[in-house]
């Protein structure tokens, strides 16, 4: 008799349970985030801990009102504190800041290259076996819970309406940039977890949004030209240029730092040849990241703007950019008569990159596209920052006027550690280095080694041929190699992030000394200065500020004024509109993957069967001996530039006294020629604007087996998707000058 009664009240018990387990899931729901915050605990303030509930409570319930099942509610919303907490930790371990809502606007990034972002993610054994459990578990209650019935419609319903009201206030209700009351700010969100948790740091972060941007102070601009300092330093400035309108080559390379100022590291320079150029000279860069997120480095080289200006901003191209043209340092050169190419053998749409590299006035960007695989890419399957700089070099080459090129490397970009090298015997790696953290080190040093190199082969080039060229290197931040830090430290004792990358500048013609250290954002004043080249407005501002902030012999607290006031003339700048000019204006990218229609269509009626190629496929010219091939194509003053890359397959070997000769002209002027030695690397942007009829034309002979010449086109910049409609109407690009005909590859 008494089993029965224990039973029904078992089953009253289990019956009043259910009744109020939409109460139980919401008070779980409330306390779940506070409990599983490292950071928070039930003694911080209520407002905190609310508004680290409100994101994970409206998951719950969107997922409650979907599935109509608390269990699935509850675990969801436990797999997203997990989620957050996990991307938290990484962003902590390798980057030293916590995760922020900005950080949402990489994911287009992460669809496009997973591999720069997800391979920072290397769970131990422990979270592992914990998300193997926690799976288990979900399997476990979906089969526990199978015969449930789910949730009312009344309940469905109201979790929607509910969860729809949270997020829009989320949404559309807008914080200052401050909330003392919570210990919170835009400027304090790399540790914002610490006052709200990793939730409400996302959340604060979404609300205060709007203050990524800031408006300049037109009373600063005014008081920058007002001061004496700046008057002083302006009667010392030449301002007029003085007319030899050098090359200029910026390299942005990935990750550089000097890895001999670890300890066990002897004191000899890894990077030999960035060293060599300027012994015993610092040539230090103040960048505004550590680790990752190269865009904001970017972002001030050339727009001359400081990202401290804009404590809400994370992401300078996505927040800063992407709605009109500015005057940035490629649109200043164009307007001096430069060309201006960027070289970054990347997914062009990462970081945004196709959007702000055109309105920043590059009228050239050349991305993985232009580039071959396998002979171009490293063994970390990355291009090389030789194929890069080789690219550098023939684009320097081919151009019949002054050029202005940007090379964004990517050989070495993080995560190390999947390809160390088999013997690292030869990379000075103190011995007690050990474990994963050797073989990131190691890995690391040795493609360090190779952008050295491929800077080393850049010098020596330029040097022999001749042209006048200034060049700047630098590091766009440290590496994100925690465990390298965390076991032999820096010899001068400071912590990782206390630490700038190296930069040097080079000319084959006097320039003045560079500052021992300066900041990303003061470079492109002195660069252009440096040059000889006109300063005025933005640039001018931006040389003087550089001026000042290098004199030692000026008080800290004046020179940091000065830079204050003239971070507001720089955001002005960046602000501005400006009507889009040059060969790129008005025009649409046809990338290589999707060029064979548009090229079939342009080919001249008989050789549409030659061109007859799928996309991403090249063209390819059947060499005979004693004749020369050619393809002509019908442009029509529809296409404003075309990019092109001739070579011969690896097994190919030229005939040595007869090598192939490839040349292409516009309605009969010779806009570009060269040999095409073996395993040469040859990149031609043209202007074709006011071009009616495109030959490409190939001479010469190539050894047995030889297939005869292949032909990149990497990219077409036209008026019209189909290339057919013609543009404005201008004078026609001058003919190639002879000097500039290749002979031999620029460099070997």
């Amino acid at each position: 008799m008494q089993f029965w009664v224990n039973k029904l009240r078992l089953k009253k018990l289990r019956a009043g349970l259910l009744k109020w387990s939409p109460a139980w899931t919401v008070l779980a729901a409330i306390l779940l985030p506070t409990l599983l915050d490292p950071d928070l605990g039930f003694r911080s303030p209520l407002a905190a801990q609310a508004v680290n509930a409100s994101l994970p409570f409206a998951m719950l319930l969107l997922a409650w009102g979907l599935s109509g099942r608390a269990w699935v509610a509850l675990g969801c919303e436990v797999a997203l504190l997990g989620a957050l907490r996990y991307a938290d930790q990484v962003k902590l371990t390798y980057l030293n800041t916590g995760l922020v809502y900005a950080d949402f606007a990489a994911v287009p990034g992460l669809l496009r290259e997973p591999r720069l972002i997800l391979g920072f993610i290397r769970p131990t054994a422990k979270e592992v076996v914990a998300i193997v459990i926690a799976l288990l578990l979900a399997g476990i209650a979906a089969w526990w819970f199978r015969r449930r019935r789910p949730a009312s419609p009344w309940l469905r319903g109201g979790c929607l309406v509910l969860v729809a009201a949270l997020l829009a206030a989320m949404v559309c209700v807008r914080i200052p940039d401050s909330v003392p009351n919570l210990g919170w700010s835009v400027w304090t969100q790399r540790i914002g977890a610490k006052s709200v948790g990793v939730a409400g740091n996302i959340v604060l972060g979404r609300m205060a949004s709007h203050n990524a941007v800031r408006a300049a102070d037109p009373a600063a601009e005014r008081a920058f030209w007002g001061e004496p300092l700046v008057r002083q330093a302006l009667q010392k400035t030449v301002v007029g240029g003085n007319g030899r309108q050098p090359d200029i080559v910026i390299v942005q390379s990935e990750s550089l730092f000097e890895p001999s100022m670890l300890r066990g590291f002897a004191d000899t320079p890894v990077l030999s040849r960035i060293a060599g150029e300027k012994p015993g000279v610092p040539g230090n860069l103040r960048v505004p990241v550590f680790g990752g997120r190269t865009l904001q480095t970017e972002f001030e080289v050339l727009t001359g703007t400081p990202i401290a200006f804009y404590p809400g901003s994370m992401f300078a191209y996505f927040e800063l950019m992407g709605w009109h043209s500015i005057d940035a340092l490629p649109r200043v050169l164009a307007d001096q008569g430069y060309a201006t190419v960027l070289v970054h053998p990347n997914d062009r749409g990462f970081w945004n990159r196709g959007t702000v590299m055109p309105e920043m006035g590059f009228s050239t960007f050349q991305d993985v596209g232009s580039f071959l695989y396998p002979r171009d890419y490293s063994d970390r399957s990355y291009v090389s920052d030789m194929a890069m700089t080789r690219a550098v070099l023939s684009e320097l080459d081919a151009s019949n006027r002054p050029t202005f090129v940007t090379a964004i490397s990517i050989e070495n970009h993080g995560p190390w550690g999947q390809y160390p090298p088999k013997d690292d015997s030869d990379l000075g790696l103190p011995p007690g280095l050990h474990g994963e953290a050797r073989e990131e080190l190691a890995e690391y040093v040795e493609h360090a080694i190779a952008a050295d190199r491929a800077y080393g082969h850049l010098l020596d080039a330029l040097r022999r041929r001749g042209r006048p060229t200034i060049v700047l290197i630098y590091g766009d931040h440290l590496p994100a190699l925690a465990g390298a830090y965390r076991q032999l430290g820096f010899k001068d004792g400071r912590p990782a992030d206390e630490h700038d990358p190296p930069y040097r500048i080079w000319a084959n013609f006097p320039i003045p000394e560079p500052p021992p250290v300066t900041s990303a954002y003061l470079l492109q004043g002195w660069l252009l200065h440096a040059a000889g080249l006109p300063l005025d407005g933005h640039a001018l501002a931006n040389y003087l500020a550089g001026t000042i902030a290098a004199d030692a012999s000026v008080p800290a607290a004046d020179r940091q004024r000065v830079l204050d006031e003239y971070a507001n003339i720089a955001a002005a700048n960046v602000a501005t509109p400006v009507r889009p000019r040059g060969v790129n204006a008005g025009t649409i990218f046809i990338g290589h993957d999707h060029l064979a229609s548009v090229v079939h269509r342009l080919a001249a009626p008989n050789d549409r069967k030659a061109v007859d190629v799928a996309d991403g496929e090249d063209l390819r010219m059947q060499l005979v001996p004693d004749h020369q091939a050619q393809l002509d194509f019908d442009v029509n003053d529809g296409v404003a530039s075309i990019s092109l890359r001739p070579y011969l397959a690896l097994q190919c070997r030229p005939v040595a006294d007869d090598p192939p000769h490839f040349t292409v002209t516009g309605d009969g002027r010779v806009l570009y020629r060269t040999t095409l030695p073996a395993a040469a690397l040859r990149l031609a942007t043209l202007d074709l604007r006011g071009t009616r009829r495109l030959t490409l034309r190939v001479e010469g002979a190539v050894g047995p087996g030889c297939d005869g010449v292949h032909v990149r086109i990497a990219q077409l910049l036209c008026y019209a998707a189909t290339c057919t409609t013609p543009g404005p109407t201008v004078p026609p690009a001058a003919a190639m000058r002879p000097s500039r005909t290749l002979a031999a590859p620029p460099g070997g």
